[in-house]
């Protein structure tokens, strides 16, 4: 798991907030603070490659980054949860969202 801080450290670099998380998922780093002041690779590398970390995690809130969390599990088929895919990746040219 220690070996992906290169893959977090490019969020870092294209100016998102990063927090380390432990084995529950939750922050490890205080949230809040970090909505306002992302960690510098640095400091994010030293947490990370603690005993506690476990992964890491965006944070919502830093420059108004907002996230839709979809829960595939609300749908009860495999058919159901395709077509849901084939929607939001193609949808009508007047809906289009700006992708990174």
């Amino acid at each position: 798991m220690k070996e992906l801080v290169g893959f977090y450290l490019k969020y870092l670099e294209q100016d998102f907030s990063l927090t380390v998380v432990d084995d529950k998922k939750a922050s490890i780093c205080k949230w809040t603070e970090l909505q306002t002041n992302k960690l510098t690779k640095e400091e994010f590398t030293k947490i990370y490659t603690s005993h506690k970390a476990a992964g890491a995690a965006l944070i919502t809130g830093y420059d108004n980054l907002e996230v839709v969390d979809i829960d595939l599990k609300v749908f009860s088929t495999t058919s159901e949860k395709e077509e849901f895919w084939i929607a939001i990746n193609n949808p009508p040219a007047n809906e289009r969202l700006s992708r990174l």
